[in-house]
């Protein structure tokens, strides 16, 4: 266990070193061609689900490889194509965004480019929530503080939430860039992929190799525990929601704001998504090899945290190795950061494009006043826009914290978000596609489960019940 002090100064430390990076990265000439950077940036798909919440979820379903992750690793091994289609098309076009995107197929239509930009809004809040839920919960955890009761002005998700907030407005928005491209900011994100992945594989080896005896050994103890051997049996449905986390990991790709920043707006030439192509599932590969070893010792260990968010720190704590628990609160802060980063980034230029800058002509040309944005302004809205969508996630993190876990926040913010795919997808392989169809079909027809499942997503204890059951729902329907 670590002391309070030691924690906070890891935190700043390690915030330090990413901005220094950052910085370094901003001023060296912008356009360069880095390959490996850019395959290593995509690990920021790997955010405090990967680190935390597969570990529950293996000790659950006893999954060896996450089915998010799966589906990631088909769409960039057999789906290359139509990357490189949609890389060319916002290249050609200088679309900057999803919501630029589908606007620009269907006729530059400002109203379908709202419409997007809002369901993107509401589908980002719940992933926000999970990773400043992760990272508060761990520090509670490894701090000891989960068990101690604390004054109103000691809240740590309120702490973290300002931490964030401040942290994405200072790499998120330094300067303006027509291009929306940031150098800097994608070096940070693959060092902080390097380091989640070192520490997912450090906990790993300690897990197998100083806590047992191999991961042969864990195997073997977990067959003989009658308690434990359930899970390598799998459970009934395990299978069909395996497929249907595949599928929903697949749409990922597309339709996750800061997945689509990195892919094809960060992007500088298609050689980089080539690289991608192999680099990024080899990645997945390694970061998913101790998922069930670590479930399975934490079932022999700690089996009474199986269904909590910290369930990996808990493991480590029986330990009472200090430089292990640095290791996994490090990877997970590591885990968090990166996506809360690209994620605000990716939905304020959304929100500041389509939502804020139209509404703000509108209302000045009804005043008879002219309204310039230089770049000042345009910054000012998205730190703004940063601000109130780390706020609105604190929010939804104080309506659900007792009751909807790390799984289920990012399964409801997947199933969310997967609404953009026909839309999305649709206007790349149908050439005859027209407005009316993404429009009504996409967004409108589909009025009853959108609104369905934003009334369940404030109401906690249902949102647990229907988080698999919504994914099928909107696979379906979508």
């Amino acid at each position: 266990m670590l002391s309070t002090g030691v924690a906070i100064f890891l935190a700043v430390a390690y915030i330090a070193i990413l901005y220094s990076i950052a910085y370094r990265g901003e001023r060296k000439p912008p356009g360069q061609i880095k390959p490996y950077r850019y395959a290593l940036a995509q690990g920021i798909h790997c955010t405090t689900w990967a680190f935390y919440g597969t570990i529950t979820q293996s000790a659950y379903y006893g999954w060896s490889v996450a089915p998010t992750y799966v589906g990631a690793m088909l769409v960039f091994l057999f789906a290359h194509r139509i990357q490189m289609r949609l890389l060319h098309v916002c290249k050609q076009q200088n679309l900057t965004s999803i919501a630029d995107v589908i606007s620009h197929r269907y006729g530059k239509s400002p109203t379908l480019a709202l419409a997007v930009a809002l369901i993107a809004l509401v589908g980002i809040v719940p992933y926000i929530t999970l990773q400043l839920r992760a990272v508060t919960g761990s520090f509670a955890a490894v701090t000891g503080l989960a068990d101690k009761p604390l004054p109103w002005f000691g809240d740590i998700a309120a702490l973290v939430a300002l931490a964030m907030m401040m942290f994405a407005i200072l790499f998120g928005t330094r300067r303006m860039s027509l291009a929306e491209q940031h150098s800097g900011l994608m070096d940070a994100v693959a060092f902080e992929s390097v380091v989640k992945l070192l520490a997912f594989m450090g906990v790993g080896l300690y897990v197998s190799y100083e806590l047992f005896d191999g991961v042969a050994d864990i195997f073997l103890q977990a067959a003989q525990s009658t308690d434990v051997s359930s899970i390598l049996q799998g459970r009934p449905a395990g299978g069909f929601v395996y497929v249907t986390h595949i599928l929903l990991g697949a749409i990922s790709m597309f339709c996750l704001p800061r997945q689509f920043h990195v892919i094809y707006i960060e992007n500088t030439d298609p050689e980089e998504l080539r690289t991608a192509r192999w680099a990024f599932p080899l990645y997945l590969f390694a970061i998913n090899l101790f998922i069930l070893p670590i479930a399975l010792a934490g079932m022999l260990l700690v089996p009474a945290a199986a269904s909590s968010d910290t369930f990996m720190i808990s493991i480590l704590l029986q330990a009472n190795d200090p430089w292990i628990t640095t290791v996994a609160f490090i990877g997970g802060l590591a885990s968090a950061t990166s996506m809360v980063i690209i994620a605000t980034l990716a939905l304020s230029i959304m929100m500041s494009n389509d939502v804020v800058m139209p509404f703000w002509l509108r209302a000045t040309k009804r005043r008879l006043r002219n309204v310039t944005f230089t770049p000042k302004r345009i910054l000012r809205i998205r730190r703004t826009t940063i601000a109130g969508i780390i706020l609105l996630a604190f929010g939804f993190h104080k309506l659900t914290e007792t009751s909807l876990p790390l799984v289920n926040a990012g399964l409801l913010s997947l199933a969310l978000l997967a609404q953009l795919a026909p839309a999305l997808l649709g206007g790349l392989v149908w050439q005859r596609g027209i407005k009316p169809g993404p429009a009504s079909v996409s967004l409108s027809v589909r009025h009853y489960g959108y609104g369905g499942c934003l009334f369940h997503l404030f109401s906690s204890t249902a949102a647990l019940r229907i988080a698999n059951l919504a994914v099928a729902y909107y696979l379906v329907w979508a």
